[in-house]
């Protein structure tokens, strides 16, 4: 905010010139302050943006990772398909052998994330949830929740690293489904 000299200028010249030292000290002391702010804005900016490339290179290869499962996921198919041929057989023969399907493992906590998280920015933006959102953190939410009992049952033992990511995945869905209960956002059916 620009400072008003014109109450300076009506006073007598001996006052002026303690009035504008003073002004001037002031300033100087706000700019001083302005600048340590800017010093710590940068200083944070430079740490959010190397935790972000850490993030997105985590990102990239659980992408890749989670490509090569549905690789396998495919090749699974296809012998679960030849499986049911041979069980078809083996009906025809009397046998029935039991069998366990592998269910398909969540995406990594990286990747629900990120995806909540843009969802998350989206609706700060707009101030709007879609439907195709809501569907979204629905999903999201199973994933967490299949994540947390694969935890409990011991089958996925995470870093401390992954324990925050679902942390911090849980808290945003969190705050994300408060928002809307709060009616923050108004919820939109689009046709994307």
């Amino acid at each position: 905010m620009p400072t008003d000299f014109e109450p300076i200028k009506k006073l007598p010249p001996e006052t002026q010139v303690e009035e504008l030292k003073k002004v001037i000290t002031n300033l100087r002391r706000h700019i001083e302050e302005h600048q340590r702010d800017i010093r710590t804005a940068e200083t944070l900016l430079a740490r959010a943006e190397d935790e972000e490339r850490v993030l997105e290179d985590q990102l990239d290869k659980s992408i890749e990772k989670t490509r090569e499962q549905y690789k396998e996921a495919d090749l699974k198919a296809t012998a679960k398909s030849a499986v049911k041929q041979g069980q078809q057989l083996e009906n025809i023969v009397g046998e029935t052998p039991t069998r366990e399907v592998p269910r398909v493992a969540p995406p990594p906590l990286a990747e629900l994330y990120t995806r909540a998280k843009t969802i998350y920015e989206s609706q700060q933006k707009t101030g709007v949830e879609t439907y195709e959102q809501r569907q979204q953190l629905y999903e999201l939410n199973r994933a967490l929740d299949e994540k947390r009992r694969d935890i409990e049952e011991g089958k996925y033992q995470p870093g401390e690293r992954q324990k925050n990511l679902l942390t911090s995945t849980e808290q945003l869905l969190g705050t994300m489904y408060s928002n809307n209960k709060e009616g923050q956002n108004k919820t939109y059916r689009t046709n994307n």
